[in-house]
């Protein structure tokens, strides 16, 4: 998936916990658990990655970088 520009809108740099997530991939605004793009609720900072996802890839979860 091409990132096409809608996901910033969402992405909460100051509220996301996603910014200081080591897993986190500033550019495309993904990581290997979400390799298309880390889901709304999660960039936006409304819920935290700390549990698995049941639609997400692997046992990936936010770990403080």
């Amino acid at each position: 998936m091409q990132l096409d520009g809608r996901e910033y809108q969402y992405y909460e740099i100051y509220k996301s916990k996603c910014s200081i997530c080591s897993h986190f991939d500033f550019t495309r605004l993904c990581c290997p658990a979400f390799p298309k793009g880390v889901p709304k609720r999660y960039l936006s900072g409304e819920y935290i990655h700390t549990k698995i996802d049941k639609n997400q890839i692997g046992d990936y979860v936010f770990t403080k970088t």
